[in-house]
């Protein structure tokens, strides 16, 4: 747990170095290198914790790990917009359920 508390914090005083510029306009240099590491960091602990949370065993947690990937990756493509990814979970539980129920 101090390790996770830790990251935690590393990560929130990176974003901050990030996020707090004088200037507007695009990243540039070392910022624009730490905020593409940090946003995939996120992307890839929120993955984890997506194949955790939704797993079914061993292989469901990574299939599912991979789904949070892919809906991470769609998130941050679509201007950190909730909703295509709501919905791409919506209609993968779609599909799943309708193959779960004609067999």
């Amino acid at each position: 747990l101090q390790g996770f508390a830790l990251l935690l914090a590393t990560f929130g005083l990176l974003w901050v170095f990030v996020s707090t510029r004088p200037r507007r306009g695009p990243l540039t240099g070392l910022r624009a290198t730490v905020a593409v590491v940090l946003v995939s960091a996120g992307v890839l602990i929120s993955a984890a914790a997506f194949g955790a949370s939704h797993s079914y065993g061993p292989s469901g947690a990574v299939v599912t790990g991979l789904i949070g990937l892919a809906l991470g990756v769609m998130y941050q493509m679509c201007g950190r917009r909730l909703l295509p990814c709501v919905a791409a979970h919506m209609t993968f539980n779609l599909i799943g359920s309708v193959a779960l129920f004609l067999g």
